[in-house]
């Protein structure tokens, strides 16, 4: 049933096209040679998957989610025009000129949906290719901070599976170490629910390149657990990377790390019990990956909650509909004494674009200067 649903809705936007196309035999020969050689594509993707050679695997899952996207915004833009014949039809809404110019209106329109559709599919995959620096300068107030410019990287929802490689995992690398990081912080969704256990050695030789003077420290996100928990545990820790999973840290006496399990895990500690004995007088930063319990850190007066997993909505309207959903979808908030960062992450999540949002790394420059707030103060490509 769900393939006779998408080939009828297939066909609906071929017809359409067909429709808009000048009645040049060539044109149209090549149109439903295109059509059904992308179509025949996509099918026979989906039907060998995981069958097919690696080097033709990643091309092939790279046409099938770019489909999805034209399939969408044609889908949309036929359906637009339908809508706009089926108005005119019973009340006259176009103008003389387009009904003079019926055909030519129509060849316009048709140009204009590839020209769009294009333009979104370039420029949202550079905006996931192309991640933004943020910077976030949050002085910090408590009697024994002692952090004095102290740089520290924080990356979410890195998504390592089929769709984001190693290549990708090797230029975030480098353009985090460039940075030279006091501290670096993954915030979880270091590994996608598609991740193949195959290439988790490669994949553990580039994360074991992240380098900062204090180490470097991750969570557990809710992909990790849809991946496999133990394996994802066992690549960071053999990747030289300290796992908090409802524990803490003090790093080098100044500042207390706490990291929380993910949501996911419905027995995991509350933000009270994972501070239960700490030192008060240090500031304490908490990872804690889903923006979930915001008000527990403002009762236990955590100073900085880093979280990621929102991805920002990656796709407009989604930034706008996880409003719905999160009380902090984005950006920075302070809530009481508490400092809130939420990032839209590295990676992504089943198509490779990004609308209306951007990936980004955070830089945090930590202080001890007193502030009347913390903000955001500009981004970098």
């Amino acid at each position: 049933m769900f393939f006779i649903f998408l080939f009828i809705l297939n066909a609906y936007l071929f017809i359409r096209g067909w429709q808009a196309l000048p009645r040049i035999p060539t044109l149209r020969i090549i149109y439903t040679f295109v059509v059904l050689f992308i179509l025949g594509c996509v099918f026979l993707s989906y039907y060998l998957n995981e069958r097919l050679p690696e080097k033709l695997d990643y091309p092939f899952r790279l046409l099938r989610k770019y489909y999805i996207i034209f399939f969408v915004l044609f889908f949309l833009s036929a359906v637009l025009a339908d809508l706009l014949r089926i108005l005119n039809h019973f009340f006259g809404i176009f103008p003389e000129w387009v009904i003079s110019n019926y055909s030519k209106v129509k060849i316009i329109y048709f140009l204009v949906t590839v020209i769009v559709t294009s333009v979104i599919s370039v420029s949202g995959f550079r905006r996931y290719s192309n991640p933004e620096i943020v910077d976030l300068s949050l002085p910090l107030l408590k009697q024994k901070l002692d952090v004095s410019q102290m740089n520290v990287i924080a990356a979410s929802d890195l998504h390592l599976g089929k769709l984001v490689r190693r290549e990708r995992l090797a230029a975030w690398t480098e353009m985090i170490n460039v940075e030279k990081p006091d501290l670096i912080l993954l915030v979880g969704d270091i590994f996608d629910h598609t991740f193949l256990p195959k290439d988790s050695e490669g994949i553990i030789k580039e994360l074991a390149k992240l380098k900062a003077k204090y180490g470097v420290y991750a969570i557990p996100g809710n992909h990790e657990y849809y991946f496999n928990i133990s394996k994802s545990l066992d690549y960071l820790e053999r990747s030289g990377i300290k796992v908090l999973r409802d524990t803490l840290v003090v790093i080098d006496s100044r500042i207390t790390l706490a990291g929380r399990d993910d949501a996911h895990n419905h027995n995991r500690k509350t933000v009270e019990s994972l501070l239960a004995g700490t030192d008060t007088s240090l500031p304490v930063i908490l990872m804690d990956h889903q923006p979930v319990d915001l008000h527990s850190s403002v009762q236990n007066k955590i100073d900085l909650q880093i979280s990621g997993h929102t991805h920002n909505g990656q796709i407009f309207p989604g930034n706008y509909l996880a409003k719905l959903k999160w009380e902090l979808v984005h950006g920075y908030r302070k809530i009481g004494d508490s400092n809130f960062y939420v990032t839209s992450g590295l990676g992504l999540s089943f198509i490779p674009i990004r609308i209306g949002t951007r990936s980004e790394i955070v830089r945090i420059n930590l202080t001890r200067k007193e502030p009347s707030t913390a903000e955001s103060l500009g981004r970098k490509s």
